[in-house]
């Protein structure tokens, strides 16, 4: 177990200890960092991912649709808890702590549990600065999606109530090419309360395997975040579930990545 202060966010992006790496070593952190940036840092933006391969008859966006992917003009930030809980081909790692994004940088990070079982443990300094530079606090529902979807298709109501969308994913111009290629091979659907214009939540399924290059692939991805609502009227993303299987350089394995946001308070 050890304090540090960093970032969470960074977990999915830490090097291989040691310096010098395999080239199948990266190329699989490539591949996990595709993967677990869509389930953790673009989350929200699944929800723009809907029924790409069969989206259904043409429509115009709906106006509680547009409510749920608009950001409003609020720059009110929250600090929070959080706990990543990571398996993948090297082992299991947890990780708990509170980020604060309005404090200054070097100190909106405070981890208060770190239980890393691989074989090959992170180099500490590294993660440091990766979680301090990606402390921003953005774990908001709506910030990753743009609004002008289309193929919309209207699927009515939700079991346990809301209304059900599904329509063709738009990534945001910023989002990595890997993570964008990824997003459009995979179908999706999201529920928006019809009372708030929150999302709700969402899930999508890749629906093709995606070539990363001659030598890797994600073969299979499902996703599903749940999204809560903030008193300011926002929604934060209040967990997230991934599993994939990748294969590269002729290895196949399994990674599972779990992440919990809770205690959300008004930070600055």
């Amino acid at each position: 177990m050890l304090s540090r202060r960093f970032s969470e966010r960074s977990l999915l992006e830490w090097p291989n200890a040691g310096g010098a790496t395999k080239p199948e070593e990266t190329l699989l952190m490539r591949l996990s960092a595709a993967i677990l940036s869509i389930s953790l840092l673009a989350a929200p933006a699944f929800a723009q991912a809907a029924a790409q391969s069969n989206p259904g008859p043409a429509a115009g966006v709906p106006d509680l649709l547009k409510r749920a992917l608009a950001a409003p003009a609020s720059g009110q930030l929250f600090a929070y808890d959080f706990e990543d809980r990571i398996e993948d081909k090297d082992g299991q790692r947890t990780v708990r702590g509170r980020i604060d994004p309005t404090r200054k940088a070097g100190d909106r990070v405070t981890i208060t549990y770190l239980d890393d079982e691989r074989k090959k443990p992170y180099d500490m300094r590294q993660a440091d600065k990766k979680y301090e530079q990606n402390a921003t606090g953005d774990i908001f529902c709506d910030t990753r999606s743009r609004e002008d979807v289309t193929g919309v298709v209207d699927k009515g109501e939700a079991p346990g109530g809301g209304r059900l969308f599904g329509f063709i994913p738009k990534p945001e111009p910023q989002t990595e090419k890997m993570v964008r290629d990824l997003m459009t091979k995979m179908s999706a659907e999201a529920i928006v309360d019809e009372v708030s214009g929150l999302l709700r939540s969402f899930n999508a399924t890749l629906l093709k395997a995606h070539k990363v290059n001659l030598f890797g692939e994600v073969r299979q991805a499902t996703f599903s975040a749940d999204c809560e609502a903030l008193p300011n009227g926002r929604a934060y993303t209040a967990r997230t579930d991934l599993t994939a299987l990748i294969s590269t350089m002729g290895k196949t394995y399994t990674q599972k990545t779990v992440q919990l946001i809770t205690n959300v308070t008004p930070a600055g």
